[in-house]
């Protein structure tokens, strides 16, 4: 009986496949493991996404957004995820909650200039801020009564809503932090 050729002898030097997955797993332990996820915030499609790449996703990669904010987003052109972060009627709305609990209601000084009449419409330019975040999403100027019942779907009915829309600060945090992610997992 002749010999068996070299390519068909067993390679005793070759790792075996039990081996192998043994050297594959101590590489991975060496390797980081990230545990850093967005899964609650994100849909199951884009979960695996950068911090890069969703930024230019649809609003609707935001866990239960779907097509119902799509759509309402959609009629003001807010498109993608880094639209809705930085929508001006949302950073607007969110600028107010946060200067809330400054306003020392009823103790303004005649002689103040300060105002945001730019961003509102002329019949709540002299309200306080906490009357202007009870007011419904129209009172921002650019926004109308139309808008009031297609945000009302979304369960926006303020501007307080609209400053503390889970979606909406969703979409910010991931513009935010998308600005510190590195794509090559470099360390600063």
């Amino acid at each position: 009986m002749a010999a068996e050729p070299a390519a068909k002898k067993a390679r005793v030097d070759d790792a075996t496949v039990q081996e192998t997955m043994e050297i594959l797993k101590e590489q991975n332990k060496a390797a980081k493991a990230y545990a850093m996820n967005l899964n609650n915030m994100l849909d199951k499609d884009v979960e695996a996404c950068s911090l890069h790449s969703l930024v230019s996703q649809p609003v609707s990669a935001l866990q239960g957004l779907a097509a119902l904010g799509t759509e309402v987003l959609s009629a003001r052109k807010v498109v993608t995820v880094q639209d809705l972060a930085r929508w001006k009627f949302f950073k607007i709305a969110r600028g107010l909650l946060a200067c809330e609990a400054a306003e020392d209601v009823g103790h303004r000084d005649k002689a103040a200039d300060m105002n945001i009449n730019k961003a509102l419409d002329k019949a709540w330019e002299t309200k306080s801020v906490t009357e202007i975040l009870d007011a419904p999403v129209s009172a921002l100027q650019g926004l109308t009564p139309d808008d009031d019942t297609r945000f009302a779907k979304v369960h926006v009915r303020s501007i307080r809503d609209l400053g503390s829309w889970k979606y909406a600060r969703w979409a910010e945090a991931i513009c935010d932090l998308a600005e510190f992610e590195s794509l090559e997992h470099a360390s600063a």
